[in-house]
């Protein structure tokens, strides 16, 4: 795990989806924007493994992302974290309201991407 104090102080970079218009069957086809500089409160992975009982089936490495309350995101952008790659996120935690209404952020499920 790697982490900061609250304010955010770990560096990664974001990318930000967008559509660059429609495939022919109506589909959004991806388009990212350039790397951003951004800062999470802390990151760590995890690594999902499936088995069927004989082999491996699905080797899955997915990272939590702690950011801010005011921290801008979009499902499909892309977080690029160093010395780990490209992740998607792929949905949202909301733990609430902490002691006293304090409300520190949300955690990002994000999917690590190849290539």
């Amino acid at each position: 795990m790697v982490t900061a104090p609250f304010p955010a102080h770990v560096p990664i970079q974001w990318r930000f989806w967008e559509s660059a218009g429609k495939d022919p069957l109506g589909n959004d086809i991806d388009r990212w924007g350039d790397p951003v500089d951004v800062k999470c409160i802390s990151w760590s992975s995890r690594r999902v493994l499936s088995r069927d009982g004989v082999s491996e089936v699905e080797d899955v490495d997915h990272l939590d992302l702690s950011v801010g309350p005011r921290f801008v995101w979009n499902p499909k952008d892309l977080a690029v974290i160093p010395g780990r790659g490209a992740y998607m996120v792929e949905g949202v935690r909301d733990p609430g309201e902490a002691f006293h209404g304090w409300k520190p952020g949300i955690v990002l499920s994000l999917l690590k991407q190849e290539g």
